[in-house]
This record gives C-alpha cells, structure tokens and sequence, in this order.
C-alpha cells in the first residue's frame, strides 16, 4: 500500500511539473495554461471594467476596452513568459504587434458581442462580459497558436528552436 501511495505521488509531482513548469509544445498543456492566464487576467479585466463603469461612471463600451488593452499586454507577457515554449516569430516587436492584432479584433467581437447581449438581450453588462470574453478566449487561443507559438517553422523558413528558461526546461 505505502509502495502504491509513493507511485501516486511520484505520478501527482511529475504531472505538475510538466502542467506548470515545463516549457512544452503539447496543445493540451498550451490550453490548460491559457486557461489559468486568461482567468487570471479577466479577473483584472472584469475588476477595471467594473471599477470605470461604476466609479468613473464610464461607458460600459469605452470601460470595456481599457480593461480589454490592459488584459492583452498581460496576455503577451505571461504567453512568452509561461504558456508557450516555441515562439515562431523571430522580430519581438513584430510578433507583439500581431499578438495585439489579434487582441485587437478580440476587442471588435467583444465589442459586437456586447452590444447585441446588452443592448439587444437586455442583459447585464458584467454577465455579457462573461460570455464574450468566453467567445474571445477561445478565437485569440486558436490564432495565437497558429500564427505565434506553433511548433514547426519560423518567419524565415526555418526549423523552429525552443527558447530555454533560465533552468534550462
């Protein structure tokens, strides 16, 4: 018993680690990790939204993309940083300039989403945002990783090279 117990915990260690530490190409670990950077920076975007609409008594639209702009920069950060280990796009600026591009008609279907579920639905401005940046999420992960942080070939033709941490993984 006390054998299978010190597998299972061995199993649990390694599976985290892999999860949260190292650096992978695995499309399910690029998703998981995501998933916690976009919870975590829609909780800073959903506290701005709030914050402006309710206190600077700003339009829910105008609040919307503040807190929109600040969760893509963020975004980028924890992506290069933690979700993704390829990078494809060799030029940092360029490769940041399309991750906002991309953030950016994020923001326009966020922006429409909203509008036809505030507007239209009559619903809630805060459970509007809930369900457009679900919508938003889930486009942004699938072109960021195709156009960005795809394992295979780079901007210049050639075989992609995974950037190593500073604890070499």
């Amino acid at each position: 018993m006390r054998r299978e117990e010190d597998h299972g915990h061995v199993l649990e260690s390694v599976l985290l680690k892999r999860l949260l530490l190292q650096k992978s190409d695995a499309p399910a670990i690029h998703l998981f990790r995501s998933v916690k950077v976009s919870l975590g920076v829609s909780l800073i975007d959903f506290g701005l939204l709030a914050l402006l609409v309710e206190f600077c008594r700003m339009n829910y639209l105008m609040a919307a993309s503040a807190g929109f702009a600040v969760g893509v920069s963020l975004n980028y950060f924890l992506s290069i940083r933690w979700v993704f280990a390829t990078r494809n796009i060799s030029r940092r600026h360029l490769e940041y300039l399309i991750f906002a591009g991309i953030g950016v008609a994020g923001l326009l279907l966020n922006g429409v989403i909203m509008v036809l579920l505030v507007e239209g639905g009559k619903l809630n401005y805060l459970a509007a945002r809930m369900i457009s940046g679900s919508a938003v999420f889930l486009a942004s992960f699938f072109f960021r990783r195709t156009f960005l942080f795809r394992p295979g070939i780079n901007d210049r033709g050639l075989p992609v090279i995974r950037e190593q941490t500073e604890n070499g993984t």
